[in-house]
């Protein structure tokens, strides 16, 4: 006699369950959901909370079971949406193993110019907010799953491919965050967008980090310094870095214009298309196209490389306190893994050298009414 195993014990306990307040049809849909999780890679503690959700949806019933049923199938391949973060949070899997599950149903690969590609089931939630739980537990396993950071000699027996596909996985992210704001808030600029954002949600919102790294500057050849790279006198900052309260997800401003600074405003698909395509009215994304990643298509002594230069960047630590030299956090997960490791695409390794950042300078915009009195006078 073929003995049952432990996942199967808990499926069909799971299933007496739900027998109790669910059609035979209803269980019926939900058990084969649950399988099909399985089938995505979820362990046995998650797809028993998955049909606990789906049981406390169906008993309240606020829409329609089959509404229900149908929203919760499609939520299953969304990482972030709220089924998604239910099987996420209530998983046993060890924190890198869920990292690696996430990476694995996106579909992550490595493509000839070493940028991460993604074409898998799963996609990321077009509806998930920069402040998502999903983003700031993501995070919390990354910190937890990979100790001393995203740098291959404190990770000996993790491929490299790993590694970088895990460091690359945050600019996806901002990707979601960006369209994410412009696709649900108004106003004029992308600013203005931020700032409701801000205010119908109660984030409120950070301007006190160094916004160095995203202010580059042409590379001249005259004078280079091995830390600061450039020696072209006093820099004018035109870029601010703005973050969310909980100081994971960042966006560029250029402060004359109020629009967000990003590579994804550059980047094409391998259809030749724009990544955002916006209109007075809307914001379209191509999220589900590959991208194209050849530097050879794009003009990065110009502004767009520039632009992809500048970009912002997920961040798996919130970075505060990290100028103590016992901390190091961020310095470790975020901002090494894009520099010495040299973790970023060819595309983004060769921007970033013809437009190297400049020396230390001091910002001028800590608060919103600094970078409100400079937008008054582009006006």
């Amino acid at each position: 006699m073929r003995k049952i195993s432990l996942f199967e014990q808990d499926i069909s306990s799971a299933n007496s369950q739900l027998n109790r307040t669910l059609s035979e049809k209803e269980a019926l849909i939900v058990s084969k959901q649950q399988e099909y999780c399985r089938h995505l890679g979820w362990d046995a503690a998650a797809c028993e909370a998955y049909a606990a959700y789906v049981e406390e949806q169906l008993e309240y019933r606020e829409k329609s079971a089959e509404e229900i049923l149908v929203t919760s199938e499609e939520e299953i391949h969304l990482a972030g949406s709220s089924v998604y973060f239910h099987l996420f949070k209530h998983s046993q899997l060890a924190p890198r193993e869920k990292v690696r599950l996430v990476l694995d149903q996106l579909g992550r690969s490595l493509d000839e110019h070493g940028m991460l590609q993604l074409s898998g089931l799963c996609r990321i939630d077009p509806d998930m907010s920069p402040h998502s739980e999903f983003l700031e537990q993501f995070a919390a396993c990354v910190k937890i799953g990979y100790p001393g950071g995203l740098i291959a000699a404190s990770h000996p027996t993790i491929s490299w491919e790993e590694l970088k596909c895990v460091h690359q996985l945050r600019y996806y992210f901002d990707r979601q965050n960006l369209f994410y704001i412009r696709s649900n808030f108004k106003g004029k600029t992308d600013y203005e967008k931020l700032l409701a954002y801000s205010k119908q949600t109660g984030q409120k919102l950070n301007y006190r980090d160094s916004s160095r790294f995203h202010n580059r500057v042409r590379q001249s050849g005259k004078t280079m310094n091995s830390k600061y790279r450039s020696r072209e006198g006093r820099h004018e900052q035109t870029n601010d870095k703005i973050k969310t309260e909980n100081g994971l997800s960042e966006f560029i401003l250029n402060v004359e214009t109020g629009c967000f600074v990003s590579q994804w405003n550059r980047l094409k698909t391998v259809g030749g298309k724009l990544v955002f395509d916006e209109t007075k009215e809307s914001t379209v994304a191509r999220m589900k196209e590959l991208i194209d990643s050849n530097p050879e298509n794009y003009d990065l002594t110009g502004h767009v490389g520039k632009e992809i230069a500048d970009t912002e960047s997920f961040n798996y630590d919130r970075g505060f306190f990290d100028w103590l030299p016992w901390r190091r956090v961020h310095d470790y997960y975020d901002m090494k893994p894009s520099g010495q490791e040299k973790f970023d695409s060819d595309l983004r390794k060769l921007a970033k050298r013809k437009w190297p950042f400049p020396q230390k300078y001091k910002e001028c915009y800590r608060t919103a009414r600094s970078i409100q009195k400079v937008l008054k006078k582009e006006e």
